[in-house]
């Protein structure tokens, strides 16, 4: 949720003039809370709502071309969002500034600290001066300790955007590592055991479905394998593995459960 809150309140300041704010409110209601960021950037149209939170998409002004766009900085948001059990979403006008704000529930005797105002259902409003030469881009990623009891994945995978992406839905439940090389990969099982390991067979430097043997020779042979794989797989090669998705049949999400069930 940190990383969340750096994405949006980056974008915010990104795509404000110099000199403007950035307000952030606060609100409980029953068992959910709503946090907003509203900044007097340029806007977007109706018509890319519906599209801002997949991969690379952005309003289209030239504000934002100008600026790079919100990268993936939108759509890992979404992901966590919703891993939590919330919803995000947005409202904006051209020219009248955005307003990003998302949902989440309020789960057992998990308790938010409104020690700022005196009335616990009232609306929390902070304001943060803009400054361009100290606003910086949202970290890719949060990175955590890891702990004994972790379980750990390896997403073998030379889209970085997709790991991204992926490590974002994973959260904190689980250590995720990726490896954008067949090279990267087989170091990373030779010096470190997994308990689920992900894998695209075409990777620059070769076809990854010849680490299916290093991975018999150095995990645990019920070790879990999953192909996500953008072409069909071989059946002999299907029936050594757990499971084969097709990235065209197949989302994230799709994954996601998969990774649930077999760890």
């Amino acid at each position: 949720l940190m990383q969340v809150m750096s994405n949006l309140l980056s974008n915010a300041a990104k795509f404000s003039p110099p000199g403007s704010e950035v307000n952030i409110s606060i609100d409980i209601n029953g068992p959910l809370i709503r946090i907003s960021i509203e900044d007097d950037g340029p806007g977007i149209s109706e018509e890319f709502h519906d599209k801002i939170f997949q991969r690379f998409s952005q309003g289209d002004s030239s504000d934002s071309r100008r600026k790079g766009g919100t990268g993936l900085g939108l759509s890992i948001s979404q992901a966590i969002i919703e891993k939590h059990g919330g919803k995000i979403g947005l409202e904006s006008k051209p020219g009248k500034g955005s307003m990003f704000f998302f949902y989440l529930p309020l789960k057992g005797e998990q308790k938010v600290d409104l020690s700022v105002t005196s009335n616990p259902g009232s609306i929390v409003s902070l304001s943060l001066q803009i400054n361009h030469d100290v606003a910086e881009t949202a970290p890719d990623e949060i990175s955590k300790p890891v702990t004994p009891s972790e379980k750990r994945i390896l997403h073998i995978e030379d889209d970085p955007d997709l790991c991204e992406i992926m490590g974002a839905m994973i959260g904190n439940k689980l250590h995720f590592e990726s490896a954008s090389t067949v090279h990267f990969a087989r170091q990373k099982i030779y010096s470190q055991l997994y308990d689920l390991i992900i894998l695209d067979p075409g990777m620059p430097d070769g076809n990854a479905l010849e680490l299916l043997e290093v991975i018999k020779q150095t995990m645990n042979a019920s070790t879990p394998v999953i192909i996500y794989s953008s072409s069909e797989i071989d059946k002999k090669i299907a029936a050594i593995v757990d499971r084969v998705l097709l990235k065209s049949k197949n989302s994230n999400e799709d994954l996601l459960l998969i990774i649930e069930s077999l760890i």
